[in-house]
């Protein structure tokens, strides 16, 4: 998602969305400790949309 999107989303569904960006963070950490994980560089994009939602609600906040 580009920052556009996320923007578009309420306070509520960026914590839910934060929440499950977190989840799958963790499943694709397991999954490529096992060798199983195809794309690695999902686990960066995870990492910065995350980032991304947090900074957005900081703003907000402020």
């Amino acid at each position: 998602m580009k920052n556009e999107d996320f923007r578009a989303l309420g306070d509520q569904e960026i914590h839910s969305k934060i929440a499950e960006l977190q989840e799958s963070q963790l499943r694709n950490r397991f999954n490529k400790v096992l060798g199983n994980l195809e794309d690695t560089s999902v686990i960066k994009k995870n990492r910065r949309n995350i980032a991304r939602l947090k900074t957005l609600l900081s703003e907000r906040k402020a």
